[in-house]
């Protein structure tokens, strides 16, 4: 299993509830995200961020000649650098869970 940000950033309740709704971004979001990145690449250096054709092409199926590691890789990449951008942008940075 290839590690995810859930590792990293608490997430539930005392209910469990999974769903933060909108919080706003800190430089400490930026430093779980980053530490995760770095311990993700070293643990799979060769991720190749991104999905098969046949995963495009049907979202349920299961590719088993790419690695999950790839797509987990293309999620870390995608919250990384709109984590980096909203911080570097925006001036009420949020990250907002529909």
């Amino acid at each position: 299993m290839p590690i995810t940000i859930s590792s990293y950033l608490p997430h539930t309740n005392k209910e469990g509830v999974l769903h933060p709704g909108c919080i706003p971004l800190s430089e400490k979001h930026k430093e779980i995200v980053d530490k995760a990145y770095k311990d993700f690449y070293e643990k799979y250096p060769n991720a190749k961020a991104g999905y098969s054709q046949k995963q495009l092409e049907d979202s349920v199926g299961k590719d088993k000649d790419w690695p999950d590691e790839n797509i987990w890789a293309a999620r870390l990449e995608w919250l990384k650098f709109w984590i980096d951008w909203a911080l570097e942008n925006c001036d009420k940075p949020v990250f907002y869970n529909s």
